[in-house]
């Protein structure tokens, strides 16, 4: 299954960090900002990527990265 993976961290900060981290893991990433910003989601960045989910959420919580959601849109 070939899907994009959308992991909303809030902050550009975190957004960076995420991003440097993935990139680092072997991730192709963009970092996007959320258009409809919901309350909780702090300043609405996210970083978006291919591959394996499960692996990419674990680097970042052991990053230290606060993740607000992830979401998955299937592409096959």
């Amino acid at each position: 299954m070939l899907a994009e993976i959308t992991v909303k961290v809030g902050s550009i900060t975190n957004a960076q960090k995420a991003k440097r981290i993935l990139l680092k893991n072997g991730y192709s990433v963009t970092i996007k900002r959320a258009e409809q910003i919901k309350k909780g989601d702090g300043c609405g960045y996210s970083v978006v990527f291919f591959g394996d989910k499960q692996n990419a959420v674990k680097l970042l919580k052991k990053a230290g990265i606060k993740i607000i959601s992830v979401s998955t849109y299937d592409l096959s």
